[in-house]
């Protein structure tokens, strides 16, 4: 049976059935929920913002470019919504319209809020990961408190005769 090794997870993973494996095991996956029509263009939205924003009228020429992340068609359905781009490719693409020459600043400042805005929508499971977060997050553990120091008791203070 063919399978590759990953030795740094100790994970196997069996290339006939794609079932992965940890030791002997295999590990059950579920599948992933459908993305909303609604959430898949609003990410195509924003990356079709960027894009705008970053000078590139078209997508033929985003394509053009020697170092393009994406083919025109892949980024056609992307900015549709008829893909889903995976978090990677967003994330490359986003990388790609920031680094481009002119007022960079305002592209920059978009492209964090792209990977924002991208980050909150639930196409990508971070909202779940983060609520999972903080329902497992272990309430602090109070500290160990030093007795309060008492002030030292003061001499007796002597009273001057004045003669």
């Amino acid at each position: 049976m063919p399978w590759a090794l990953f030795p740094k997870i100790g994970c196997r993973l069996d290339l006939d059935g794609l079932a992965p494996r940890i030791g002997e095991q295999t590990v059950a996956r579920k599948p992933r929920k459908p993305v909303s029509p609604e959430d898949a263009r609003r990410i195509g939205a924003i990356l079709r913002d960027l894009r705008r924003a970053a000078g590139y009228r078209a997508v033929r020429d985003v394509a053009r470019v020697k170092n393009s992340p994406a083919a025109a068609q892949t980024i056609y359905a992307y900015e549709r919504g008829g893909l889903l781009p995976s978090l990677r490719q967003v994330l490359e693409l986003v990388e790609f319209y920031a680094s481009t020459e002119g007022d960079s600043r305002v592209v920059r400042y978009q492209a964090v809020a792209a990977v924002e805005a991208t980050l909150d929508s639930p196409a990508y499971g971070f909202v779940e990961a983060n609520e999972l977060i903080r329902r497992l997050q272990p309430d602090p553990q109070p500290g160990r408190r030093r007795a309060a120091k008492r002030p030292r008791p003061s001499a007796p203070k002597i009273k001057s005769r004045k003669p």
